[in-house]
């Protein structure tokens, strides 16, 4: 079944406001309300930009998102961290090598003097 975009924000703004007046379970209490399935209503929360126990949006404003993280600090995407002290990783055992072969080079010299 298709459902209209008006359709699709209704069940949205219905998740928001049960979310902030409960805390949670706007997902679920959305899917029983409108007879939709509960994978259907998160793919248009997350369409829809909304995210967290609160329904805060992705699309709110940066100081609004920094007072919902823990310290005010933000976390790093487990995949983009994992990237990227892999790519560092890799890039240290690149200088490694590179200093081993110097250092090898540099031991065959010594022993051909000998």
């Amino acid at each position: 079944m298709r459902y209209s975009p008006e359709k699709k924000q209704e069940v949205v703004d219905f998740v928001v406001k049960y979310n902030q007046e409960n805390g949670r379970g706007g997902q679920s209490a959305a899917a029983k309300e409108y007879e939709l399935s509960p994978i259907t209503v998160a793919q248009w929360l997350k369409k829809a930009g909304v995210k967290g126990k609160k329904g805060a949006s992705k699309k709110a404003a940066p100081a609004a998102r920094k007072a919902t993280r823990k310290g005010g600090r933000r976390k790093a995407a487990p995949a983009a961290a994992a990237s990227s002290d892999t790519s560092s990783v890799l890039q240290r055992l690149m200088e490694i090598q590179e200093q081993i072969e110097e250092l090898q080079s540099e031991y065959e010299s010594l022993k051909a003097m000998l």
